[in-house]
């Protein structure tokens, strides 16, 4: 009698366990048909004088595909807009035709408008008629040099963003200006993919303009994207710190980045819209986190040249703003408030200082 229940038992286990197998597998099915697996695209291309990336994901290998190529084209018209090196772009109409109304596109207006805003809040730090300066040491080229003394104040005497008025689609510059528009462009730029991307229905996505990174939505293997932070001292690719990102941008400037030597002198390509000169700043990197990207590239050259006394009393008088500044001789990491719960420090000999307090 206990056999027979023994065997019936059994036979009911067995039972049970096949259904169970076979529930799984229909699940399985099931999920595969629902969730479709996620497709990484990749594009690579040289432009903006520099190397821009773009990883996309999704589910459907064709949107990718048109996705990345249409923003591929689009960082095309881009440079073709507001690069300083082609004489047909509109910065260039411009600059060459200094105290005259050009037309141009509402593109253009914006990036001037934005470039004359940071300005503004930076008195001048960060300067988009910087152009007579930049032409003059031509940092990043084959001709960089050493300039005159008398050269550069002769330079320096039409660098002031105050003499540019921009009135509907027209743009004036003052005499002998010329607009250079290199310290916000990858940024703005930035912002505009960003809004592409997210229109076509791109969930999950990372921009990278020569180190203008913004992403969207989650990383493919985790709630956030873990970004590193360029250690200056230190050989490309080794990071002093991570910052943990969703929905937003991450620019870094620093005198590591274009340079060249003269004399046992190292002349770097952020300059000091006052002296005319590289900066002679006591810091060795910016790093800005931001939704704003155009903001976070202008703010990133503005700190900068600001120095660490300075950058810090405007980071205290513009909370909202997260920063990471590393001091020159990449000892001390200055850290906001709103970024500590995010960002890890990987480089054990340096010591952190979290300055303010965060205000959303």
């Amino acid at each position: 009698m206990n056999q027979s229940k023994e065997i019936i038992r059994l036979k009911k286990n067995t039972r049970n366990t096949l259904l169970l197998l076979v529930t799984m597998l229909l699940l399985a099915s099931w999920l595969r048909f629902v969730m479709p697996k996620s497709v990484k695209l990749e594009r690579e291309s040289y432009k903006l004088g520099t190397v821009v990336r773009l990883t996309v994901y999704g589910t459907d290998e064709a949107i990718l595909e048109k996705t990345a190529n249409d923003v591929m084209e689009e960082i095309t018209r881009y440079e073709n807009i507001f690069s300083v090196n082609i004489p047909t772009s509109e910065i260039s109409k411009i600059n060459d035709t200094p105290q005259t109304n050009v037309r141009v596109s509402t593109e253009t207006v914006d990036a001037i408008t934005d470039s004359l805003k940071f300005a503004e809040e930076t008195d001048g730090m960060f300067d988009p008629t910087i152009g007579p300066i930049v032409r003059l040491w031509r940092i990043g080229t084959e001709y960089a040099r050493v300039p005159e003394k008398e050269e550069i104040d002769k330079a320096l005497s039409y660098v002031d963003y105050k003499e540019v008025s921009v009135k509907g689609n027209m743009v004036r510059t003052g005499e002998k200006q010329k607009l250079d528009l290199g310290g916000i462009a990858k940024g703005w730029i930035t912002d505009r993919l960003t809004e592409k991307l997210k229109k076509d229905g791109i969930h999950s996505a990372l921009i990278d303009l020569g180190g203008n990174i913004a992403v969207i939505g989650k990383a493919p293997k985790g709630p956030t994207w873990r970004l590193g932070l360029q250690h200056p001292n230190k050989s490309r690719g080794e990071y002093f710190a991570v910052v943990n990102a969703m929905n937003t941008s991450v620019v870094t400037s620093g005198p590591y980045e274009r340079f060249f030597e003269k004399n046992n002198v190292r002349y770097h390509h952020i300059f000091d819209p006052f002296s005319g000169y590289p900066a002679n700043s006591d810091l060795a990197s910016v790093t800005i986190v931001s939704k704003n990207s155009g903001q976070a590239d202008a703010l990133c050259t503005a700190l900068f040249v600001m120095g660490q006394k300075k950058s810090l009393e405007f980071l205290d008088a513009h909370k909202d703003i997260q920063a990471v500044l590393v001091a020159k001789d990449a000892k001390k990491v200055f850290l906001t408030a709103g970024l500590k719960n995010s960002i890890t420090i990987k480089d054990t000999s340096m010591t952190v200082e979290v300055i303010g307090d965060f205000k959303n």
